[in-house]
């Protein structure tokens, strides 16, 4: 989106939705007792803030701060592929003020973690370290807040762990025609949550962890990221039982 082009019409508009999301949302959490609640609306904006954005987005955030119950976090996106070294955190920390603010900042994590497609745990551990030093452990140490993996995404297929799996392919879809663009690969995926927990055990500062996804249906031999009855879910039984 061009927001250069918007009139300010149209970013009161942007401004009254986007309350009326928070809110709502806020609302739902309150209501079902949810703890921890992430927010990551306004993205759309940070490239191009209108004045006075910083002010409004600021006073928002304060209500909406007094209405939730819970503790509120500001959700990034890190994301990129480890064949051609594409890795990036968005939105850029540097672009969004006061981020001490928050009680939690909620990473979105669906970055590579190894260029083969037959990695040893060894290649894992060491491509989740350099994403751990390059992006998240300088977040924490620049502004102190703790961190929330809301999300953590590894197909279940042979190369998975490279971060080319496209969650919209069509090949990977339980509601698709077979494909064989894709090998099943559950081994691997299951070795991608075990590497990305042992990265996190050393690092306090993680107060919590979320699998991208879990669903209600067993499918044990599909290639979509889903970890139900497949050995990830294993693995991430396992680390869930050494938490106090």
């Amino acid at each position: 989106v061009d927001t250069t082009a918007l009139t300010p019409e149209w970013w009161e508009a942007w401004y009254e939705q986007y309350q009326n999301f928070l809110f709502y949302h806020i609302d739902l959490a309150n209501e079902y007792g949810i703890q921890y609640l992430a927010i990551g609306g306004d993205w759309l904006v940070y490239e191009q803030r209108p004045q006075g954005y910083a002010e409004r987005m600021d006073a928002l955030y304060d209500e909406a701060e007094a209405r939730y119950n819970g503790k509120m976090g500001l959700l990034f996106y890190l994301g990129g592929n480890a064949i051609d070294d594409s890795y990036h955190l968005y939105p850029s920390p540097q672009s969004i003020p006061d981020l001490e603010r928050w009680d939690f900042l909620g990473i979105t994590w669906w970055a590579g973690i190894s260029s083969s497609p037959d990695p040893t745990a060894e290649e894992l551990d060491a491509g989740v370290e350099r994403l751990f030093k390059d992006f998240i452990d300088p977040l924490y140490a620049q502004y102190g807040v703790p961190v929330i993996f809301n999300q953590v995404a590894f197909a279940s297929v042979d190369g998975g762990l490279m971060g080319m799996v496209d969650v919209f392919d069509p090949a990977i879809q339980l509601w698709e025609p077979y494909d064989d663009k894709y090998t099943l690969d559950l081994q691997e995926q299951a070795m991608g949550y075990d590497a990305i927990l042992r990265g996190i055990a050393s690092r306090d500062y993680v107060i919590g962890f979320y699998p991208f996804f879990y669903l209600p249906e067993t499918s044990p031999l599909t290639l979509e990221f889903n970890l139900r009855d497949k050995p990830a879910e294993q693995v991430l039984r396992q680390w869930y039982e050494t938490i106090p």
